[in-house]
């Protein structure tokens, strides 16, 4: 069946999140299984095929049937190139279209830089995942996407620029390549590549041309950039379909990141879903959209120097990566990686 069917006046829709057997994906596609008309379908992918059983019964027994009938657990590992087959004819056949594709799928490890080995090992699944993997799905399913179609990346605050923290002058030359207007797909992909050949070269070869110790911090960047790129091809051929894509820094940090606490696995499956049903012609395209937490003091309290009179409030902005030397530079960039 398609993806646009109509019952009664309800356009039923069709959505495809990965990297939601728990947290912040599965969160994201009950919010949107809620705020979805009776009769659409969400794809919630999981790396592990033999947990799909289970998790479809707990969906059954913990989430109200209505909700539970439009989720559908389905398997994907970007390490198997035929799960990725398989799950695209899943869909093609039984939906058609896409309406939302939620790329929330992530690799983290902590940084063994001190194991050439280890360290380039860690580098090649994590970029796997969370760039080739990414690329792959929004490939593969873009053209799928129906008028209005919307995708959002799933980013992190480690995704900040600030985190390409190498040797100087390297690291602010790498900086303004990934925020250069006319970046290029090829060059973005040879960019990300030569932090991997310099990862398996090691002797710290990465750190003296720029590059941070954190792969997961280069493939978020690379996240970030990748979807300003793919929105500006998406105006430029396919205009008249208003497909949006956009990333974002939902907040739920995960548990092994040196950070500050963050926002619940429910806060952020909110805002993600909240960004797959943008409104029609929605400025918000092509962004980072980036929640966090700012600290201020309270007046009221005492002022400067005492700890107890700090307050915090959350904000979502719009993380300007050409001007981030201007704007949110330290206030947003709250956690780095811890080695391994």
């Amino acid at each position: 069946m398609s993806s646009i069917l109509h019952l009664g006046t309800k356009t039923l829709k069709a959505g495809l999140v990965t990297g939601a057997a728990k947290d912040v994906g599965f969160q994201t596609g009950l919010v949107l299984a809620r705020r979805l008309p009776e009769g659409s379908k969400i794809y919630l992918t999981v790396k592990n095929e033999e947990d799909i059983p289970r998790l479809t019964e707990g969906l059954k027994c913990d989430q109200d049937p209505e909700v539970a009938s439009k989720l559908k657990f389905v398997h994907l590992d970007f390490h198997d190139k035929h799960s990725l087959i398989k799950l695209y004819h899943t869909v093609k056949n039984e939906v058609a279209s896409l309406d939302i594709l939620v790329n929330n799928s992530q690799k983290y490890h902590l940084p063994s830089f001190m194991d050439d080995q280890k360290f380039a090992r860690q580098c090649e699944d994590t970029l796997e995942v969370n760039y080739h993997g990414l690329k792959k799905m929004c490939k593969i399913f873009s053209p799928m996407m129906n008028q209005g179609g919307r995708i959002v990346n799933c980013s992190s605050h480690l995704g900040h620029l600030s985190n390409l923290d190498g040797m100087e002058p390297h690291a602010s030359q790498l900086r303004a390549k990934f925020t250069q207007k006319d970046l290029a797909e090829e060059e973005l992909d040879r960019l990300v590549k030569q932090f991997s050949s310099l990862a398996v070269a090691g002797d710290g070869g990465w750190w003296h041309r720029g590059w941070p110790a954190c792969p997961y911090t280069v493939s978020k960047i690379a996240v970030n950039a990748y979807t300003r790129l793919l929105q500006a091809r998406l105006d430029t051929y396919h205009p008249q379909k208003d497909i949006v894509v956009n990333a974002v820094h939902h907040g739920c940090m995960h548990r092994h990141m040196n950070t500050s606490a963050g926002f619940s696995p429910e806060q952020a499956g909110e805002l993600v879903a909240g960004l797959a049903l943008l409104p029609d012609n929605t400025v918000i395209r092509g962004k980072v959209i980036w929640r966090d937490f700012m600290t201020f003091d309270n007046w009221q309290y005492g002022g400067l120097d005492d700890d107890d009179s700090k307050q915090s409030k959350a904000f979502v902005a719009n993380y300007d990566m050409e001007g981030e030397d201007l704007r949110h530079q330290y206030e947003m960039n709250n956690g780095f990686c811890l080695d391994g």
